[in-house]
């Protein structure tokens, strides 16, 4: 059940938030998890992967990689990930599978 957010107090809201990107985080090092959420999202916005990649600030072949899952995301790459989701209005949706 989603939490009312307009009903929270500052301190309630920080922690609110807090617990919900720790979750994210954990998500997205689960194996599987974050290469569709990449794509789906990418694909919602109707970007290409080198325009996805400028706004992450890595090379397209890292985006490849990442939908792929070829290789591990580094944290710092996953980091910037969200950030991109976050800035796009995908985030967190993409991660649910709702986008």
């Amino acid at each position: 059940m989603a939490t009312d957010l307009s009903d929270l107090e500052l301190p309630a809201l920080v922690e609110h938030m807090q617990d919900a990107l720790a979750h994210v985080r954990q998500r997205l090092t689960q194996p599987g998890t974050l290469a569709p959420a990449v794509r789906r999202a990418r694909e919602n916005t109707d970007l290409s992967r080198d325009a996805f990649a400028k706004r992450v600030g890595v090379c397209d072949s890292t985006i490849r990689n990442v939908e792929t899952a070829r290789h591990t995301c580094m944290p710092k790459v996953r980091n910037g990930i969200v950030q991109a989701l976050a800035n796009l209005g995908q985030f967190p949706q993409a991660l649910s599978g709702s986008v």
